[in-house]
């Protein structure tokens, strides 16, 4: 897209009408206007959209199994190496023609690296797959007795009898070299007399905390009030004191989306980490942990969104300008009608978001349309780019899917001209300017890093403010968002989030910089007072406080280090005491010394981590024996 912008501002220059574009489009006082203007320019300088899309492809597809297959035969038992080839065989699934022998042989393939990474239950979904699909016959053999080894690991016996006896009659009726079938036979006595490993038993699923909830805001704690005012707008307050540790909000996001280079390794759906992806039956794009998530999200936005995020990401779009897409989708879909979403805005607007029953659904578009747009702090370059973002969507929508009820003709002045759905691209460009300022990281653990693998709308959450010195911090755990307090927080005092830019690893000047994506200059305690990075801040031990309170602070933190290797080394599961221990290190650190101070930062991440392995998702690498 930045190449289409700069080549129509190239346009307008080389016309002479860079002012009179400007100036035409400062008066536009809508996003809807901003939009029609775009697509007016856009056929005014003959930029009708055109992009290529990745299309299903057997030859795509057995590249990329190639490929799978000499990083899986190169591998000297590393377990990276065996994750990269299991991704680029999911790729080369996603690749392949539905229902083609293509399609089998990428499932039985990437069925060998989940043998290899021990992961049975999803090596049988492979291997079943392909088995109902083109697979040869002549290789049936493989993939049968790769069945029985998982059947063995996992002790089911009844059913390594069922499949040694498929094997059995499969090696009587092939016609196969007399060395090659020995061979066979020889596999076939060795698996009936094996005595197999017991699988490795995957970790419960983690449980949901829950909390006691505000009559009116179902997801926030009852000890959370949301309040208004001209300084702060709409943020959250506190009704009595909060102990560190407390969980304070449990959202379920509007929507999410993964982003695209996690699209072969986790479900597109709900966006949790999968070993036996299912591709979409029509593009190359999205993947699903099961047919119920693929299922889902045809009907809620993959139907619209399937035949044109190909070209969207041909052009460049990021998972932001997308999520803007999918958003608005579910806002249309959720009222069923472009006259019911605009009276549904029109509502949310004069409600601030609280719904008709006086409720704030966090899940419904009537919180999300709420949340600040920055629209009159914005520049008119920063606009005429959303703009022109949102009409190329538009024109995709409009030509290539049936969400307006027909695929029309690709005319810009038609579309133009279509009241009903150039409002539709206004919401698209609104969700472009809310994005920037309130959608929050989607995140996983993977062994000592937080990965951001995704973008959630949490239209609660967005309503807390930032500090550089946060008092609370989030957690992404399955279809939720949980926020909870890092340090006591007194009654009445405002809870405070950090947008990712932290005192502890960007001084005072770099903060503000970044900030200013967001429109406001922090005033908290570390801007003030101008607090310095985390290698510069000051241990206990030299602080100007008492011998007494030294002491007492060295007992506080006799087992401290140890919390640290737990945390680190991710040996927590059988240390639920450590969620009670943190936090009450952290108070106590907070009685006897003054901020910042390197010990309390070091309690506070160590909890972070712990509660994360706790509560949050995680990409578990296997274990090679």
């Amino acid at each position: 897209m930045d190449d289409i912008r700069t080549e129509l501002l190239n346009k307008i220059k080389a016309a002479g009408r860079g002012n009179e574009m400007t100036f035409k489009f400062k008066l536009m006082e809508t996003d809807e206007l901003r939009v029609v203007m775009a697509l007016s320019m856009m056929e005014m300088f003959g930029m009708v959209p055109k992009a290529t899309c990745a299309t299903k492809n057997h030859k795509t597809s057995i590249k990329l199994k190639n490929e799978a297959n000499r990083i899986f035969v190169s591998s000297k038992d590393n377990v990276d190496d065996f994750i990269k080839a299991w991704e680029t065989y999911s790729k080369s699934i996603a690749a392949a023609p539905n229902k083609s022998e293509e399609l089998s042989l990428a499932y039985a393939n990437r069925s060998a690296v989940l043998l290899r990474l021990h992961r049975y239950a999803e090596c049988i979904e492979d291997i079943n797959r392909a088995l109902e699909l083109n697979y040869p016959n002549k290789l049936r053999g493989k993939l049968l007795f790769r069945k029985i080894e998982c059947l063995g690991a996992s002790e089911n016996s009844n059913d390594v009898c069922k499949v040694l006896d498929e094997a059995t009659s499969w090696l009587e009726n092939i016609t196969l070299e007399d060395d090659e079938k020995q061979k066979y036979k020889v596999k076939l006595d060795c698996a009936k007399n094996s005595n197999f490993t017991e699988s490795p038993k995957s970790k419960m699923t983690k449980n949901i905390p829950k909390i006691d909830h505000h009559p009116k805001i179902p997801c926030a704690s009852e000890a959370l009030a949301l309040k208004y005012n001209d300084k702060f707008g709409r943020h959250i307050v506190t009704t009595r004191k909060i102990q560190a540790g407390e969980i304070l909000v449990v959202e379920k996001p509007y929507a999410k989306i993964l982003m695209p280079e996690e699209a072969y390794t986790h479900c597109s759906h709900c966006l949790q980490l999968h070993w036996a992806l299912i591709p979409c039956e029509t593009c190359t794009n999205a993947m699903y942990c099961s047919k119920k998530c693929k299922s889902e999200a045809w009907k809620q936005y993959h139907d619209i969104e399937c035949p044109i995020t190909g070209y969207l990401l041909t052009l460049g779009y990021n998972k932001r300008s997308l999520f803007s897409m999918r958003l608005a989708i579910l806002a249309l879909r959720e009222v069923g009608s472009l006259k019911k979403l605009k009276f549904l805005a029109e509502f949310a607007d004069s409600q601030k978001g609280f719904a008709e029953d006086g409720i704030y659904h966090s899940e419904k578009y009537c919180a999300l349309h709420t949340l600040v747009t920055n629209v009159d702090k914005r520049s008119v370059f920063d606009l005429f780019e959303r703009a022109l973002n949102a009409a190329f969507i538009l024109f995709y929508l409009y030509t290539k899917t049936t969400l307006f009820g027909k695929q029309f003709s690709p005319s810009l002045n038609d579309l133009a001209m279509n009241d009903d759905i150039t409002y539709f691209g206004g919401i698209i460009m609104r969700q472009m300017q809310i994005i920037p300022s309130n959608i929050h990281s989607y995140e996983e653990e993977r062994r000592v890093e937080t990965v951001d693998i995704g973008a959630a709308a949490l239209p609660f959450c967005s309503l807390i403010n930032h500090s550089c010195d946060p008092n609370v911090s989030r957690c992404s755990s399955g279809d939720y968002m949980i926020v909870f307090a890092i340090i006591p927080i007194d009654k009445g005092a405002q809870i405070y989030d950090n947008y990712g830019i932290h005192y502890a690893v960007m001084d005072k000047y770099e903060r503000r910089e970044k900030l200013k994506q967001f429109y406001f200059e922090c005033e908290c305690t570390a801007c003030k007072k101008d607090w310095p990075t985390y290698e510069k801040l000051t241990s206990f031990n030299i602080m100007s406080i008492s011998n007494d309170k030294k002491k007492k602070i060295a007992k506080l933190l006799e087992n401290f280090n140890d919390y640290v290797d737990y945390a680190t080394e991710d040996e927590i599961e059988d240390k639920p005491y450590l969620l009670i221990e943190l936090p009450k290190i952290i108070s106590n650190l907070l009685k006897y010394v003054p901020l910042p101070c390197c010990e309390v930062n070091n309690a506070v991440e160590t909890f972070k981590r712990v509660f994360a392995l706790t509560y949050g998702n995680k990409f578990e690498f296997p274990k090679l024996r």
